[in-house]
C-alpha cells in the first residue's frame, strides 16, 4: 500500500474532510479530497444531535442549502463526498442526499451495495468495502461481483487502526 486516504471516524454525522497521503515519507497528495460524512447507525446517539436518521438528513439538507465552507464546495463540485453507510437503507439515503444537492462521491462500507449496484451506478457514485475476512459471505462476494457488472468503480478499505487484526 503506497497512498491511504485518510478518514475521520464515522461516529459523527460530518467528521471533516478526508486527506491523502502516501505511505512512505508521508507526503500529502491532496489535503482537502473529500467531505466526510456518516449515514449509519455510529453517527446517531441518544445523548447528542441528532438522534435519528431523519434529524441527521434534515441536519445535512440544512447544511448543503446554507452551501458554506465544505458543504458549498461539496455542492458546488469542488470536493467529492465519502459517505459511510451500512445498510441498504443507509445508501439509499445518501443516494437521496447525493441526488437532492448534486453531490458526487463514494460510499464507504455497505459490503452489500452490489444489490443495487444499478442505482448506485445511476448517482455515478463509488464504493468502497469494509475489510474481508474469514467469515465474509458468499452474499458479500456475489454483491461485489454485481457491482463490478454494473461498472461501478469499488475499492476496499482497511479501517486501521479500528481494525489491526485479521478476522
Amino acid at each position: 500500500i503506497t497512498t491511504v486516504v485518510l478518514t475521520p471516524p464515522a461516529t459523527n454525522l460530518s467528521g471533516g474532510v478526508t486527506c491523502v497521503v502516501k505511505t512512505a515519507g508521508g507526503e500529502v497528495v491532496k489535503r482537502r479530497a473529500q467531505l466526510s460524512l456518516s449515514l449509519c447507525t455510529e453517527a446517531l446517539r441518544s445523548n447528542r444531535y441528532p438522534t435519528s436518521y431523519e434529524s441527521a438528513m434534515s441536519e445535512l439538507n440544512s447544511l448543503f442549502e446554507e452551501s458554506e465552507g465544505a458543504f458549498g464546495e461539496a455542492k458546488s463540485g469542488e470536493l467529492s463526498c465519502m459517505i459511510d453507510v451500512r445498510s441498504r437503507q443507509d445508501v439509499h439515503r445518501a443516494l437521496q442526499l447525493a441526488t437532492q444537492h448534486g453531490l458526487q462521491g463514494t460510499l464507504h462500507g455497505a459490503n452489500l451495495s452490489g444489490e443495487i449496484a444499478e442505482t448506485i451506478q445511476q448517482a455515478n457514485f463509488s464504493v468502497v468495502y469494509r475489510p474481508f475476512g474469514a467469515s465474509t459471505t458468499g452474499r458479500t462476494l456475489d454483491a461485489t461481483v454485481q457491482l463490478a457488472e454494473a461498472g461501478v468503480p469499488f475499492g476496499f478499505g482497511l479501517d486501521a487502526p479500528a481494525r489491526d487484526e485479521l478476522t
